[in-house]
């Protein structure tokens, strides 16, 4: 698939460079196109294809840690050789996280909370839920597991 244009898609360096490398991992290893003449569909890759499948069907989050859902093998891999469970990169998603459920938290359950502050919270949460359907948004998968588990029911 190094030489399948369907193959190629646009990441950040450190998870291509630092972590995928050239690695491309297949379910039977031995039946391996060598070459731009061989036959890619004999390939069964276990990295997920984001053209034709939704990561979200494979990869979930508990809070910003990505996990296989069921314990899936193209879910594990992906996460594994792409270095999608890096320290870093769970950091980062964690303050986007905290920031959202903070003031998902202010909105929906501090009784004390003036009405207007309360609504500026309401609109700012639907704003991010909103963005969070763009497969665009920075960290949108975790998001949109985020508030799959707290819904925007106020």
């Amino acid at each position: 698939m190094a030489y399948h244009f369907d193959n190629l898609f646009l990441s950040c360096q450190l998870c291509n460079q630092g972590h995928k490398k050239n690695y491309f991992p297949l379910a039977l290893n031995s039946i391996r196109a060598l070459s731009h003449n061989d036959n890619v569909s004999t390939e069964t890759p276990l990295f997920i294809d984001i053209a034709y499948e939704n990561p979200e069907d494979f990869i979930g989050f508990n809070e910003e840690v990505p996990f296989a859902i069921d314990g899936n093998i193209r879910g594990k891999e992906t996460i594994k050789k792409l270095g999608l469970d890096r320290e870093l990169l769970n950091e980062q998603r964690r303050t986007t996280l905290n920031r959202v459920r903070t003031i998902y938290k202010l909105a929906k359950s501090y009784p004390e909370t003036p009405q207007h502050l309360k609504k500026q919270a309401r609109d700012y949460v639907k704003g991010e839920y909103e963005k969070s359907l763009q497969d665009s948004t920075e960290y949108a998968s975790m998001l949109r597991c985020f508030f799959k588990a707290n819904p925007i029911d106020f």
